[in-house]
């Protein structure tokens, strides 16, 4: 699809007959497709969108951790992230995974620092970031709305009505993030959902689905790589954030007592 972009056919594998839709990441392959037209080939375009999502997420993360809970806590996140081998295989393997994992954490960490701000600008700016990550892969879309309506249920806005309408901005925002690819899609494959979706969940019994998901699940929290290391990372880092509180709250109640 991202090679007949750059010669011209546009978004299509055949290229005669009725355009079907058989990619479910319009993002990545717009992406890739860009690059291609600078003239660089396709599998190292891949690998190049794959690195610079995974080099992205840690520089976020970085950040986020560093304001949140200093330099500890943002080094131990960045260097499991860093040493991630199934981002890394994914960077290599050229797949759109990294940029929706970039994306998707993004968004989601901005949005929910709005539960504990309530300022406006967060949750609108998370809302974008997921709308990416729904235009990466449409599974965006349900974190979104789990994520704002976790705002919308404990964020510390004044009143029911600020969060109300703060969800409601950036559920606006996010939607006007994939809008324009949903006119595409309408007017080019005259279809409402990408022809992946009724191949691998049109039809098929909403049991069976979530049965196997969950089956999945479990497959991968037990052999999740570096599942120990970051459970011990976060337990060292609250650790070292409580002591580090205590100490200033110890720091300051010596304070009042000479100022007395």
């Amino acid at each position: 699809y991202a090679r007949h972009i750059a010669e011209g056919y546009g978004p299509r594998w055949n290229l005669s007959g009725t355009p079907v839709e058989g990619f479910s990441s319009p993002l990545h392959m717009l992406l890739l497709a860009a690059l291609a037209i600078a003239r660089i080939p396709l599998v190292s375009a891949a690998r190049i969108v794959g690195f610079a999502s995974h080099t992205v997420l840690v520089a976020f993360l970085w950040r986020f951790m560093k304001r949140r809970d200093g330099d500890v806590a943002a080094a131990l996140v960045s260097a499991l992230l860093i040493a991630s081998w199934p981002m890394l295989i994914w960077d290599l393997g050229g797949l759109e995974s990294t940029l929706f994992a970039a994306m998707l954490a993004m968004g989601t960490l901005v949005t929910l620092e709005y539960i504990e701000t309530g300022r406006r600008i967060e949750i609108v700016s998370g809302g974008a970031l997921l709308g990416l990550a729904a235009f990466v892969r449409p599974d965006g879309g349900l974190v979104a709305a789990v994520a704002l309506l976790a705002c919308l249920a404990m964020g510390h806005a004044l009143t029911l009505r600020r969060r109300v309408a703060d969800v409601a901005l950036a559920a606006g925002v996010c939607a006007l993030v994939v809008l324009p690819w949903e006119i595409f899609r309408l007017a080019y494959y005259h279809a409402a959902l990408p022809n992946t979706y009724y191949a691998k969940v049109y039809g098929i019994p909403l049991y069976w689905r979530v049965t196997t998901g969950l089956a999945y699940w479990k497959l991968y929290i037990r052999g999740a790589p570096n599942l120990v290391l970051m459970l011990l990372a976060v337990g060292i880092a609250l650790l070292v954030k409580r002591r580090v509180n205590r100490f200033d709250a110890d720091g300051a109640r010596q304070y009042a007592r000479i100022g007395q």
